[in-house]
Parts: structure tokens; C-alpha cells; sequence
């Protein structure tokens, strides 16, 4: 299936008691980006965060899927959460990954996550910025990574290469490729990415 469509049904279908008993490492290559409703994202200068753009967000307009299902305008993370932005809100990398020896790459998505932890990592980023950040649905993650477009991917089947991480040995930085139409990056490859739902 294509990555747009195939990725999300399957990360749709796991539902919380999903995790309950599976070996940590089988999150291995799951990261996760996250959604506001809110206004474009502004960083305050009073809060406790040590990086003056913490966290872009692309805004995409209300509009109808490919289904001519209606969705809502909302704000979703250019890019995956990375392992600096994680180590920000949470403290310190992933206990699987600290675990595991594992070296630190702030530019990296952050990786061996549950779901449960993603929930937290949004409640905590919600505390501490004032405003609600969550996982997206699986229709607004579609419709982002789409990006308006209707075939396979969100490029040009034959320019893949150009837009997605599939082909290297293990996780690299995020942005290394091109973005899609929207300006998102790494919806195509590089992890799976949990949904709300």
C-alpha cells in the first residue's frame, strides 16, 4: 500500500490496551508529530524552554479528503518530534533508548516511544505552553500528508527518492529531503508515526 494511506491504517488500528505487555523494542522506529487548534505558534520569551523556535508548526486549511470527508483547519509539526525537542519537555531521552545506549541525536526523530508516552509528552507540552497540543487523527494525518494531491504519494512516484527516507541503514536527521506540498517534511518514510486514533 502506499505510504500515505498504508502507514495509517495500520498505526489506526492499535488501540491503548494494544501496549499493554509488548516488548519496549517493538516501538523502535515510531516517533510521532503533534497538532494544535490553536493560533499559529508563537514562542514566549517567559517560558521555560531554551530554544527560541521550539516548535514549527505548518497551518493547513479546513478542506475535504479524497473521500469528501470535511476536516477541520488545524497546525501539525513540520517535522517529526525530534530527540532535542523531546529531551526540552521531557527531561532526558526515552528510558528504552537511554537503556539501550543508544547516543543522543538531537536533529533525529525521537524513537522508542509508546503511544502513552506521546500522550504524555503532549499533556506536558500543553502545561507548560498554555495552549492543547495532541497527536493528529489518523484523517488529519492523511489529509496533511497528501497535501492535496490524489495519487500514490504526495510527489511524483518516480522523485520518491527525493522526498522520502527509505533507503539508508537506520534513523537520520529530519529535513534531509524535501517537503510536500504543504511544506511538511518526512511524511513519507523515515518512522512510523502514532495517530490519536
Amino acid at each position: 500500500g502506499s505510504y500515505s494511506e498504508g502507514r495509517c491504517d495500520l498505526l489506526s488500528s492499535c488501540k491503548r490496551d494494544w501496549l499493554v505487555g509488548y516488548p519496549p523494542w517493538k516501538f523502535i522506529n515510531i516517533g510521532f508529530r503533534v497538532v494544535t487548534n490553536s493560533n499559529y505558534f508563537t514562542f514566549n520569551q517567559k517560558k521555560d524552554f531554551t530554544m527560541a523556535e521550539f516548535l514549527k508548526t505548518i497551518k493547513i486549511e479546513a478542506g475535504t479528503d479524497i473521500n469528501n470527508n470535511p476536516v477541520a483547519a488545524f497546525e501539525i509539526g513540520e517535522t517529526p518530534i525530534t530527540q532535542a525537542q523531546w529531551v526540552i519537555v521531557m527531561g532526558s531521552l526515552p528510558e528504552q533508548q537511554l537503556s539501550l545506549g543508544n547516543a543522543y541525536e538531537p536533529d533525529q526523530p525521537v524513537v522508542y516511544v509508546s503511544y502513552h508516552d506521546c500522550e504524555k509528552f503532549c499533556e506536558v507540552l500543553s502545561e507548560r505552553m498554555g495552549e492543547k497540543y495532541r497527536l493528529p487523527t489518523s484523517d488529519e494525518w492523511v489529509y496533511a500528508c497528501r497535501a492535496g494531491t490524489t495519487g500514490v504519494y504526495s510527489c511524483p512516484d518516480e522523485e520518491l527518492k527525493d522526498y522520502a527516507v527509505f533507503d539508508q541503514e537506520g534513523i537520520t536527521d529530519v529535513k534531509t529531503k524535501k517537503p510536500n506540498p504543504w511544506g511538511l517534511y518526512d511524511m513519507h518514510g523515515l518512522v512510523w508515526e502514532w495517530t490519536q486514533d
